[in-house]
């Protein structure tokens, strides 16, 4: 059966839709389920991609592949069905429901590092928003194509070998080059037109569900706050946040509404933020806060501060009986930390956090 459903997909490659349908009959005989449910969603893919322009069976086939893709774990998978039903929806005009699906995608490539997808997801979003006319969303997940492109691709320069994604890569760029003599202007303009240039030289900086600023934001300016701290010897904390249960959230309560929490919560993040921290989506439901001239005594009470007002906040505004609870990681840096070694002890306070039952904040243990 394995060897069918691998056939299928590069019968599909070959654009050998006939070969391929017969590959999968062959497999789907072959199924004994439970045991053979991520071949399942495999199968319900396949069939998904060789609906050939019937959008309601394709649609049908990829939330199958979904909701088998969920229930078996497999982040990437759900990741690839989402972007199709993202294009599904952007190929009937139904832009709300393609935007949902894809930045649903890129959330979940995100977190499983797939950078072959999340190019795929990336691409798409940049096209979304461009045709829907946001310049600055459009040009944020262009940047995030390029670079994520640039990483995927690193061997092409070297072989001289340029795919067809390489050049549309390319001739979008181009086109997006095209544009300075209008950006240069809107410069020159009003504050309304300067407030737009910035917008978009911001975009990439920016999550676009929750208007927090994102991973590529931390990566840049974490080690330069490090830096500071260490030459002004004050201390900095980090805390990383986590919804505990967020599967049941979506599963229970809608993935709409999943989204709706995050917004949300992001909101309540920033009550009361001291004007030099920094509020980040980390990834999928996890948020990171950077607490400068916190030490951990400060950063510890900070977050249980948020925990309590996460617990506490009306959520059965967004759907009845839902719930929410943190929780929390926290680190202070030390001498000679770097980006990655203090997120990574985070992380651990956090593991800690969940370990210990939910709903509350952990420090890393003392070494």
């Amino acid at each position: 059966m394995r060897a069918h459903v691998g056939l299928a997909a590069a019968l599909i490659a070959l654009a050998q839709p006939q070969m391929a349908h017969a590959a999968l009959d062959v497999a789907q005989r072959r199924l004994v389920l439970p045991r053979h449910r991520p071949w399942q969603a495999q199968i319900q893919f396949h069939l998904g991609t060789l609906a050939d322009g019937d959008t309601v069976r394709a649609e049908a086939h990829f939330q199958s592949a979904l909701a088998l893709y969920r229930d078996s774990g497999n982040t990437a998978g759900q990741a690839a069905a989402l972007l199709a039903l993202g294009r599904l929806a952007q190929a009937d005009g139904a832009h709300d429901r393609a935007e949902h699906h894809l930045l649903r995608a890129a959330a979940l490539a995100d977190d499983q590092r797939a950078v072959s997808l999340a190019v795929e997801v990336q691409l798409a979003l940049s096209q979304h928003y461009e045709a829907r006319g946001d310049d600055a969303r459009a040009t944020r997940h262009y940047l995030e194509f390029h670079a994520l492109y640039e990483r995927l691709h690193q061997g092409d320069r070297r072989s001289g070998v340029i795919s067809g994604r390489r050049l549309a890569a390319t001739e979008m760029r181009l086109r997006l080059l095209t544009s300075e003599i209008e950006l240069s202007q809107l410069r020159e303009e009003s504050d309304a037109g300067r407030e737009r240039m910035q917008q978009l030289e911001q975009a990439v900086y920016r999550d676009g569900l929750t208007g927090a600023l994102n991973r590529r934001a931390l990566a840049e300016q974490l080690p330069q706050l490090l830096d500071e701290a260490e030459a002004r010897q004050l201390p900095l904390s980090v805390l990383l946040i986590d919804f505990d249960r967020f599967k049941q959230v979506n599963d229970q309560h809608s993935h709409a509404t999943g989204d709706a929490v995050l917004r949300e919560a992001a909101r309540l993040f920033g009550l009361g933020r001291a004007d030099g921290d920094l509020l980040l989506r980390y990834g999928g439901e996890e948020f990171c806060l950077v607490l400068p001239g916190a030490d951990q005594a400060a950063a510890v009470a900070q977050a249980d501060q948020l925990r309590a007002r996460i617990a506490d906040h009306d959520w059965e505004q967004l759907s009845p009986a839902l719930m929410v609870t943190l929780s929390i990681g926290v680190a202070q840096a030390q001498p000679g930390d770097n980006a990655e070694i203090l997120l990574s002890r985070a992380d651990l306070a956090l593991y800690l956090a969940k370990r210990s039952g939910r709903d509350r904040v952990a420090v890393e243990p003392a070494q």
